[in-house]
């Protein structure tokens, strides 16, 4: 089967939708699938001419994004996707090309979609939509729903967007167990205890609702707060803490080197307020790292009270929450996180991408 993966705002500092598409093409190539992924050309030569992937010319950059750039018009990729002549197309994109799945639908192609977001959530933070974004994300919805082949969401929050679930599945995201796993994390919380923060440094990230959080466990611990991740928002909140004890390290595309910095940590804190899925949260709980998460959104089907905390709005400002964290048995957290974890595989994923299997309809 060739599988041919289109995606949108993808690039060689993308996050967990690129790590997604990536993780899935591994495992279809193992099965003996020939795939090509077709995304936005960018400023990294490294990048665009890497091998199974083919880089579109016509791009715009999508203004507040940090240079993430976006596909225009249609008939560079339609050629492309004409040429490769696909048997399976996995879209990653539920705005500007959503009319792939409409073109796949006229030509009896299979087309996968994948809800990497909320796209009623993220469209209103586009500038140059305005008040049209309530009225354009339906239309991109409606559009998928009429043509695509069926719609994978990892989180019942995710599938919340769309409205007739004939065609939603609800499949969470799997984690590669060879890099990410408990050997090595300690058993016991660390006399400086280290929170590690991994995100994407930008606005609808909320990072400064992680930082503050984490600040406010381990700051009068003699411990400091560890941030992995690159973004618009990054200059702003060096500033904000260069007083405090929190480092910025930055974009780490090693993925080992992503995993030893979440054993080495005494608990991770992912607070962003939309998250449809949350891949880091699930990677550190496979390094049995207790993780600390918002009640709303698709991270909070994750965590229960045996791995983790769900915050509310109130819990974030709670003086009393280093307590409840270091009150815990360490060790009865980590392994019942590295348990609950290793339910999540890229081979039961890639299942239902292809259509092997329907693990669970909407409705």
């Amino acid at each position: 089967m060739r599988i041919v993966q289109v995606a949108n705002f993808v690039g060689p500092k993308s996050g967990g939708a690129s790590r997604v598409m990536q993780s899935l093409r591994s495992v279809y190539r193992l099965r003996g699938h020939d795939v090509v992924e077709v995304v936005p050309r960018s400023s990294d030569a490294a990048f665009d001419d890497g091998p199974g992937r083919r880089t579109i010319a016509g791009t715009v950059r999508l203004p507040g994004s940090g240079g993430y750039r976006v596909i225009r018009g249609r008939r560079e990729l339609t050629g492309v996707l004409e040429e490769l002549s696909p048997d399976l197309v996995e879209l990653s994109d539920l705005s500007t090309l959503t009319w792939v799945a409409q073109w796949c639908s006229e030509r009896s192609i299979d087309c996968t979609v994948i809800a990497h977001e909320r796209i009623d959530h993220a469209v209103g933070r586009i500038p140059i939509i305005g008040g049209s974004s309530r009225w354009l994300s339906q239309r991109w919805i409606t559009t998928v729903e009429t043509h695509a082949t069926r719609i994978i969401c990892p989180s019942r929050f995710a599938a919340e967007q769309f409205l007739d679930g004939r065609k939603v599945v609800v499949r969470p995201w799997g984690v590669d167990h060879e890099v990410f796993h408990p050997n090595g994390a300690p058993s016991e919380w660390g006399e400086e205890p280290v929170a590690l923060v991994v995100s994407r440094l930008s606005p609808e990230k909320c990072v400064d609702d992680s930082i503050n959080f984490a600040l406010g466990v381990v700051e009068a611990r003699g411990g400091f707060v560890r941030v992995i991740g690159d973004g618009p928002s990054r200059r702003r909140l060096q500033q904000r803490y260069r007083e405090r004890p929190v480092s910025f390290d930055g974009h780490v595309s090693d993925r080992w080197g992503v995993a030893g910095a979440m054993r080495s940590a005494d608990f991770l804190v992912n607070l962003g307020p939309v998250e449809t899925f949350g891949l880091v949260t699930l990677e550190a709980m496979a390094c049995g790292v207790p993780v600390v998460v918002r009640s709303r959104g698709g991270a909070g089907e994750l965590v229960d009270p045996d791995v983790g905390w769900c915050l509310t709005d109130d819990d974030l400002t709670d003086r009393a929450f280093s307590e409840k964290v270091f009150g815990r048995r360490r060790s009865l957290m980590s392994r019942r996180a590295a348990e609950r974890a290793s339910e999540f595989t890229w081979n039961d994923v890639a299942d239902v991408m292809i259509g092997a299997r329907d693990l669970f309809h909407v409705r």
